[in-house]
């Protein structure tokens, strides 16, 4: 999807803002590799601010970082606080956390990282495209896929050659069938939002090219199960070297 520069700053000068009472970095988080990172987009204000943006039920909504506070245009207010998990006890997190050396070092490092929500389906598309795939291809997939209102709209991913000519290859496949179950129900949304993790990540790998390291990430980004503990190569290595862990049973 395509914006408008012009229609993007016309927008962005008419909107009334409100600050999110949420002490974290908004850029760190929302290039981190979560579905805002494949979703989100920047421009920059005047003052050289970075603004982030999407399409949102055809409204742009913004999000951007000023004198240490964030702001989002008042109608997304809630859906910020949604998105970046506002009732989640950081402190409370931190501390529990601190018990571990390594994990310490990590809060030091990225002390205002949060995690995110995103929309279930979103989520599903994002981490269905990211199949050995690289941070910017997903994005761009992503991006294309995405209607003038700001959704992924189910009937054009039914079409694998429409799913190919957006460059998703052998990835066209599983995203089809998933759009086709989820469409014509055979994938239960509603039951599966029910479940915790486990049913759901059960669930979730019943759909084509879904394996347990993408259903461990649509259960946390797009369900909120913080319980999951998706395993790519990256976290297999930093286990190996920091924990001693050699083997995917031992570090789940």
């Amino acid at each position: 999807m395509k914006s408008n520069p012009d229609s993007l700053e016309i927008e962005f000068n008419n909107c009334e803002f409100k600050n999110i009472p949420i002490d974290f970095n908004l850029s760190q988080t929302l290039f981190s590799g979560q579905p805002p990172h494949f979703i989100w987009n920047t421009f920059e204000k005047e003052n050289g601010v970075s603004v982030f943006y999407r399409k949102f039920n055809s409204k742009y909504w913004f999000l951007y970082q000023e004198d240490s506070k964030t702001y989002t245009n008042q109608e997304f207010y809630f859906n910020s606080l949604d998105l970046f998990r506002f009732n989640d006890d950081y402190s409370k997190i931190r501390k529990s956390l601190r018990k571990d050396d390594t994990l310490s070092l990590a809060i030091d490092k990225f002390p205002n990282l949060r995690l995110t929500k995103s929309d279930f389906w979103e989520s599903t598309v994002c981490y269905i495209c990211s199949a050995n795939n690289n941070i910017g291809r997903i994005k761009k997939i992503v991006g294309s896929l995405f209607d003038d209102q700001g959704q992924i709209t189910i009937n054009p991913l039914l079409s694998t050659s429409f799913l190919k000519s957006k460059g998703l290859g052998y990835r066209a496949e599983y995203l089809s069938d998933t759009a086709l179950k989820w469409s014509n129900g055979q994938f239960d949304i509603n039951k599966v939002k029910t479940l915790n993790h486990q049913q759901a990540k059960n669930e979730l790998i019943k759909l084509k090219g879904i394996g347990p390291k993408v259903a461990d990430c649509i259960s946390l980004y797009g369900l909120g199960n913080t319980d999951s503990f998706p395993i790519d190569i990256w976290v297999q290595r930093a286990m190996t070297q920091f924990y001693g862990l050699t083997n995917h049973k031992q570090i789940q």
